[in-house]
């Protein structure tokens, strides 16, 4: 993905910490967002998703950012448990596309306002299954009865039981194969 390959370097994790050897995104995010496109692809699914992709823990705007340059999607919801993630997402969009980053995203709670209507959902998956558990019923509660959502981590964070939390609210969850030390859960 060359646009991605454009965009990575244009990201900072300002103002979270930083230090040369730091990045403002990980294989994950890039797992994440190849993944979405190459779902899109096999689906056929129309361009763009305006209004129908949200992004769940994005640390720096890496995963919102990257859906938003290869896909897109525009209207994109956002929410990050932290403060900090939200800074430099929004320092991040400025940067990338200073004529509009409020066409780009909006923060929302993990509540209906989130969710409402979504058909593909890009997770982080956290590490605490009871996190994991209640981003999943939400979005069970209130996307789109079709959502696609993509949940992606490192391996050494990941483990069988993740599977199972989604099992729950979801009829049928996949686990793609490892690549970068990174893998995507599909439910």
């Amino acid at each position: 993905m060359e646009q991605l390959e454009k965009l990575w370097p244009r990201l900072s994790r300002d103002p979270d910490f930083t230090a040369p050897e730091l990045q403002a995104y990980d294989a994950t995010d890039a797992l994440l967002v190849e993944t979405a496109v190459a779902d899109r692809a096999a689906s056929n699914a129309p361009a763009g998703l305006d209004g129908g992709l949200v992004t769940i823990g994005d640390r720096h705007g890496a995963l919102t950012l990257g859906a938003a340059e290869v896909l897109g999607a525009r209207g994109i919801r956002v929410h990050q448990d932290t403060l900090l993630g939200e800074r430099a997402l929004a320092a991040n969009a400025e940067r990338i596309f200073p004529r509009g980053p409020a066409t780009i995203y909006t923060q929302h709670p993990l509540d209906e306002t989130l969710l409402r209507g979504a058909r593909l959902v890009l997770v982080q998956l956290p590490r605490a299954l009871a996190e994991l558990d209640e981003i999943a019923q939400a979005v069970a509660r209130w996307a789109d009865p079709r959502v696609t959502v993509l949940a992606g981590g490192r391996v050494k964070h990941m483990a069988r039981s993740m599977n199972d939390v989604l099992g729950r609210s979801f009829g049928d969850v996949t686990a793609g194969l490892a690549a970068r030390k990174s893998r995507v859960l599909t439910a």
